[in-house]
């Protein structure tokens, strides 16, 4: 074996020792990230759905509506006394 075969292979069992290491280490985490993964999707159609329902919301809100008839005594009371001097 020449030395560049061996720091080759050195190279690669260093490397395949890294991916062992990057998996044991996600092992614990494997079950919540194949569920993300599986609702991925649908989570994707929501977040559309989601903004067009925001948007539909805003325009709702800004959108002109008549005024509400005032519920308060004491204001309709000042509004009449305003009137009746005329302001």
């Amino acid at each position: 074996m020449t030395p560049e075969e061996r720091i080759r292979a050195k190279n690669a069992g260093l490397a395949g020792m890294g991916v062992v290491d990057a998996a044991l280490t996600m092992l614990p985490f494997a079950g919540t990230l194949m569920k993300g993964a599986r609702n991925l999707p649908k989570a994707m159609r929501n977040a559309g759905d989601a903004t067009s329902r925001g948007i539909d919301a805003m325009d709702n809100f800004m959108a002109p509506r008549p005024p509400k008839a005032n519920q308060n005594v004491l204001f309709d009371q000042v509004v009449k006394y305003l009137e009746s001097r005329g302001q």
